[in-house]
């Protein structure tokens, strides 16, 4: 007998007033299950993204250990500032087109494509030659870190992939292809690994050999990255496409939130180096290394955070928020108390002094995590301007921090600026951001409305 549409009873394994359950069914069943969750997993775009940047980062903190031991405080340092001036002039260099082209292609706008996209990033890395060779090698030259002319060639040349890859990454993001985006942070730091232990085997460990190896490793990723880039498909029209000059004049709030943000992630470490040396930014650089894997979680969740803003949905933004939070957290908390004897195993008694410096900046990670939850739902949904507020408004409270505490406390005072301009930073856009999700949800609730 047949009972509400449902099996026949006595027929049914799993029901326990018929018959016992059927060993190898019930099997069956629990691993149909565990491998449907798995097969879940793997398709979701949030732990793959997470995955491969908690993998970036944890390579990068092999690369700044490796690094760190055998180049020492002093010439670590002179690597630390190459990166720090190569990210802060790749973002004024950009133009704020990498986040402008980004929100363009989230929102699948017509009149622009993956191809015109690589058309203007071919154009910004020619013109950011000029940037590299001129504000790069003075800015090298303030902070103690300028080591010869053929090093400032091969620091130039670095630049121009870097502006490349953040260009062509953003990009990826955009157009929904963020494993691969995030697969290349994933490559050039490998390489970056890869490459200083056999530079080591060899005793050949120095910041020349380091630099090249960094201007090699970035050359690839920006191969990794263009290919899928021309291969995307538009059905757009290729020939009426929005112009460099519309897309900077819609990006400069994105300019300048970039600029903002990049003074205030790492403009500590341009005015410690200005101030102090090279080996306080050594000490410095490798204790903000650690401290910054606590970003990987908010930043991971981020990408997609961006899109779905794009995109409008909203519920989902709230869930990735707060499963964000309490994993940056507990990872946090889990950091601050293996700092000391990570630090003492891992870089010996030179780096001692980098241990406190840890602690502040994992607190100090927090509030930044917040920024980077709460930046792509602005970004994504058309409010370019709201991060641009944040970032100046904490950059120019980072530099007032560090010029007044930094000659008295000195690495110490770079960490309580950066404490106070990241909370700014969380402030700003956390408020925003609620508004602007307010806005969105009334909007969505009037379509709804006029729709039935």
């Amino acid at each position: 007998m047949i009972e509400d549409g449902g099996p026949p009873r006595g027929l049914n394994p799993y029901d326990r007033q018929d018959v016992e359950p059927v060993p190898g069914v019930v099997q069956r069943s629990k691993l149909e299950a565990l491998v449907a969750i798995g097969s879940g997993i793997r398709r979701s775009h949030v732990v793959r993204v997470v995955a491969l940047m908690g993998t970036e980062a944890a390579l990068a903190a092999v690369f700044a250990v490796l690094t760190a031991r055998q180049l020492g405080p002093d010439d670590r340092g002179v690597i630390v500032i190459f990166a720090t001036v190569g990210s802060f002039l790749m973002l004024l260099g950009s133009l704020g087109a990498a986040t402008g082209g980004r929100m363009l292609l989230s929102q699948q706008a017509s009149d622009y494509t993956p191809h015109r996209h690589l058309e203007i990033t071919r154009r910004l890395c020619v013109f950011h030659v000029v940037t590299m060779v001129t504000a790069g090698w003075l800015l090298l030259a303030v902070t103690h870190a300028w080591r010869g002319w053929a090093i400032g060639g091969v620091f130039a040349a670095y630049g121009v992939a870097v502006i490349a890859i953040y260009l062509m990454s953003e990009a990826l993001h955009g157009i929904g292809r963020h494993t691969r985006a995030s697969a290349s942070g994933v490559l050039l730091n490998g390489l970056l690994v890869s490459g200083t232990i056999i530079l080591g085997a060899f005793g050949a460990v120095s910041v020349a050999s380091v630099s090249l190896l960094m201007l090699g490793g970035a050359a690839i990723d920006v191969a990794f990255l263009a290919v899928p880039l021309a291969c995307a498909r538009s059905s757009h029209d290729q020939h009426r496409q929005r112009s460099a000059k519309a897309l900077f004049l819609l990006s400069a709030p994105a300019l300048l939130a970039s600029l903002g943000q990049a003074l205030t992630i790492r403009g500590d470490r341009l005015v410690l180096g200005a101030l102090a040396d090279s080996r306080d930014v050594g000490i410095y650089g490798t204790a903000a290394t650690f401290a910054e894997l606590m970003w990987l979680i908010p930043m991971g969740v981020g990408q997609i955070v961006f899109r779905q803003a794009a995109l409008g949905n909203l519920n989902r933004v709230r869930r990735l928020q707060v499963i964000a939070l309490v994993c940056m957290v507990a990872f946090g908390g889990i950091a601050a108390l293996l700092a000391k004897p990570a630090v003492g195993l891992l870089l010996g008694p030179a780096y001692a002094d980098s241990v406190p410096l840890v602690w502040v900046l994992l607190g100090a990670g927090l509030p930044m995590g917040l920024y980077h939850l709460n930046a792509p739902i602005l970004n994504g949904s058309g409010d370019l301007r709201g991060p641009a507020v944040a970032s100046l408004w904490s950059a120019a409270l980072l530099f007032a921090v560090c010029f007044a505490t930094i000659p008295s406390l000195g690495a110490y005072g770079a960490a309580i600026g950066s404490f106070s301009a990241y909370s700014v930073m969380a402030i700003v856009t956390t408020v925003r951001s609620r508004r602007m999700q307010e806005l969105i949800g009334a909007s969505q609730v009037r379509q709804a409305g006029s729709t039935t």
